[in-house]
């Protein structure tokens, strides 16, 4: 399994990055012409652009890990071999927001039970949230009632969860 990112995809995920910040400044600096922009504006604005730069970044940064060579099994925890299925896509929410890796998964014939390296080596958990989420969560959890710590959550890091 090769997951070493090539540094042509280091490169093109840069230069991605680098094409949004650019298109982020510019369109929000032909929105400050506008009547109404303040410095709350201004602020809510920025942070609400980074959050989906940050997006793209995670989101870019966790297919770095993706093997650029499948492998046509791998061994299963059962001691079975689990067999490429196809390239599967697993989204989860983050610190940013959702965000959506297309993985190999791999299924086992003796145990049934399916996989995808990633999830256990980044410890991305498909249809869950990131643990620098859960832990956020968890405080807020611990310091508010429910709906006050959703509402926190999501004033401070732009992230609905429900």
């Amino acid at each position: 399994m090769n997951c070493t990112p090539s540094s042509k995809a280091i490169e093109e995920l840069g230069e991605r990055i680098s094409e949004g910040i650019k298109h982020m400044v510019q369109s929000l600096g032909e929105e400050m012409g506008k009547e109404g922009r303040t410095l709350e504006w201004i602020e809510q604005a920025v942070m609400q652009a980074l959050k989906e730069t940050g997006q793209t970044l995670v989101a870019g940064l966790c297919e770095l890990n993706v093997e650029r060579y499948v492998a046509a099994e791998i061994k299963c925890a059962c001691g079975g071999r689990a067999v490429y299925q196809r390239k599967r896509t697993g989204q989860t929410k983050t610190l940013f927001g959702e965000v959506e890796v297309k993985q190999p998964y791999y299924l086992c014939a003796q145990c049934r039970h399916g996989q995808c390296p990633l999830d256990k080596r980044l410890e991305f958990c498909a249809g869950g949230v990131s643990g620098g989420l859960y832990e956020l969560m968890a405080l807020m959890g611990a310091e508010f009632v429910f709906g006050e710590a959703a509402s926190m959550l999501e004033k401070l890091t732009l992230v609905h969860v429900s």
